[in-house]
C-alpha cells in the first residue's frame, strides 16, 4: 500500500521515505516510516482534517413572517372648489284629454285618452303634439244577461173610463215563457288618488309619500282586491303594497330627493273576483324657479 501519494507537500520528506514501503500489518494500524518518527496514524488523520469538495445546494428554508405595516401617510392637499353649476329652470304640468291619441280637439275633462306635458313655460300647448299621450278609459265590456223580472209595482188610480171599443175575438192563449238567469252584479273599482302632484326643488323633488287606496265593489257589496306587480317606477321613486288580498288593500308611493324625471305613470294591474282590471297614475314634479336677481328701480332725479 503506498500512502504517500495522500500526504500533504509539507511532508515531503518524510514522503520521500515511505516511497516504495509497503505496509503489511493494516491491523496495528501504527507503522514508522524509514527515518522518520511520523506514524501512519498521524499522516491519516492529517488527511482527514484536509476539506472535502463542495456538496449540493441545500433546499430553500421556509418563508419568515410578514414585518409590521408601516405609518399612514399624511393626507394631501384638499382639491379647488368646483365651478358653480347653472341656474334651474320652472317646471309646470300640463294635462289633458282627448278621444282619440291625436285629438283635434283638446278637452279640460276627462275622456278616452289623456296627454301629459312637462315643461318650463306656464303655458299649455294648444295642439296634441306638445303632449305624450295615453289610454285613460277603458274598453266597455260585454252586455250582461237580462236580470229577473221584478215584483209587480202597485196598481195605479183608475182612469176616466173610456168609450167602450168594438170587441174582438179571444185568441188564443199563449205558452208561458220560461224565466231568464239572474243579472251579474256591475263591478266598480277607484283608485283613492290618480294623479300626484310632487313638490320639489329647483331641480330635484322633496322627499314625500302617498298612500292610494282600492276601492272595489260587485254591486253594492265592497269587495277585496289583490294588487299586481306595479311597474313604471324610476330613480327616486318607489312603491310598497299593504293589506293586500282584503277591502283595505292599498299600495303608498314614496318620493325621495334622488327623483329628478319630471312625469310618469305607475301602471297598478288589480285583481277583483277572479277577474284583472289595470288603473294607471300619473306623477309629475312640481318644481321651484331659481330665485331671480334683485331688480335696480331708477325713480330718476326730482
Amino acid at each position: 500500500m503506498n500512502i504517500t501519494k495522500y500526504l500533504p507537500n509539507s511532508w515531503n520528506k518524510a514522503k520521500q521515505k515511505w516511497e516504495g514501503t509497503i505496509f503489511t500489518n493494516l491491523a496495528e494500524n501504527v507503522f514508522l516510516a524509514p527515518d522518520s518518527e511520523t506514524t501512519l496514524q498521524d499522516a491519516l488523520l492529517e488527511i482527514q482534517k484536509q476539506p472535502g469538495p463542495t456538496g449540493p445546494k441545500g433546499e430553500a428554508g421556509v418563508q419568515g413572517p410578514k414585518g409590521d405595516k408601516g405609518d399612514k401617510g399624511d393626507p394631501g392637499p384638499q382639491g379647488p372648489t368646483g365651478v358653480t353649476g347653472a341656474t334651474g329652470t320652472s317646471a309646470y304640468l300640463h294635462i289633458r284629454y282627448g278621444t282619440s291619441i291625436t285629438p283635434a280637439t283638446l278637452l279640460a275633462t276627462p275622456s278616452d285618452y289623456i296627454g301629459v306635458c312637462s315643461s318650463s313655460s306656464s303655458t299649455a300647448p294648444t295642439t296634441y303634439s306638445g303632449y305624450t299621450w295615453y289610454k285613460y278609459k277603458g274598453e266597455i265590456g260585454p252586455q250582461g244577461p237580462a236580470g229577473a223580472t221584478g215584483s209587480q209595482g202597485l196598481t195605479g188610480a183608475t182612469g176616466a173610463q173610456g168609450p167602450a171599443g168594438i170587441k174582438g175575438d179571444t185568441g188564443t192563449q199563449g205558452a208561458a215563457g220560461t224565466a231568464g238567469a239572474a243579472g251579474a252584479d256591475a263591478y266598480t273599482l277607484v283608485l283613492s288618488s290618480e294623479s300626484y302632484v310632487i313638490p320639489a326643488g329647483v331641480s330635484a323633488a322633496i322627499a314625500a309619500s302617498l298612500t292610494v287606496n282600492i276601492i272595489a265593489y260587485k254591486g253594492a257589496s265592497q269587495i277585496a282586491a289583490t294588487i299586481g306587480a306595479i311597474t313604471g317606477q324610476v330613480t327616486g321613486l318607489t312603491t310598497a303594497v299593504s293589506s293586500n288580498g282584503t277591502t283595505s288593500a292599498a299600495f303608498t308611493i314614496t318620493i325621495t330627493a334622488s327623483l329628478t324625471a319630471r312625469s310618469g305613470i305607475l301602471v297598478v294591474p288589480i285583481v277583483i273576483d277572479g277577474k284583472t282590471f289595470t288603473k294607471r297614475l300619473t306623477w309629475a314634479l312640481a318644481l321651484t324657479g331659481a330665485t331671480g336677481t334683485d331688480a335696480i328701480i331708477d325713480c330718476g332725479t326730482f
